[in-house]
């Protein structure tokens, strides 16, 4: 029964993200100074590309963007990036789903930004900030970190 009690606190910190601030929408974001959405959505799309993700064409406007990337049997990682023009730049929020298909074909969709075992987005979107932020649309493939 000690054995137990003692593993209790490192499952209850299992479902916490380590290491990352609270954000103003509680999600994973950055701010890309001085550019504008849609400077910022091409190259967040060409990163992505790059990444091995495909671009997920039904989830897609001006101001979001949705890529989604197979994970193990049949598990989609589905990233949702919305962005927001502000005083200075653009603002991007991540938000992470775990999606699944049962046999007739109906998704089904979990949020997933804190899971332990999946890439940290804030982590993601900081090293990613670099290339968002450079002057220009055109994205070198492997530039991304």
């Amino acid at each position: 029964m000690k054995t137990a009690v003692a593993f209790l606190p490192l499952f209850l910190l299992g479902g916490c993200q380590m290491g990352s601030q609270p954000t103003a929408s509680g999600s994973p974001e950055i701010t890309v100074q001085q550019q504008k959405p849609d400077q910022v959505r091409l190259k967040l799309v060409n990163l992505l590309l790059s990444q091995g993700r495909r671009l997920n064409i039904r989830g897609n406007s001006s101001y979001q963007v949705e890529f989604e990337r197979k994970r193990a049997g049949d598990v989609i990682e589905r990233l949702s990036f919305s962005m927001a023009e502000i005083g200075t730049g653009t603002r991007i929020v991540v938000d992470r789903y775990i999606v699944r298909y049962s046999l007739s074909g109906r998704e089904s969709t979990d949020p997933a930004n804190n899971v332990p075992s999946l890439d940290d987005l804030q982590t993601m979107l900081d090293n990613m900030l670099p290339a968002l932020s450079a002057r220009g649309t055109e994205v070198k493939y492997g530039e991304l970190y």
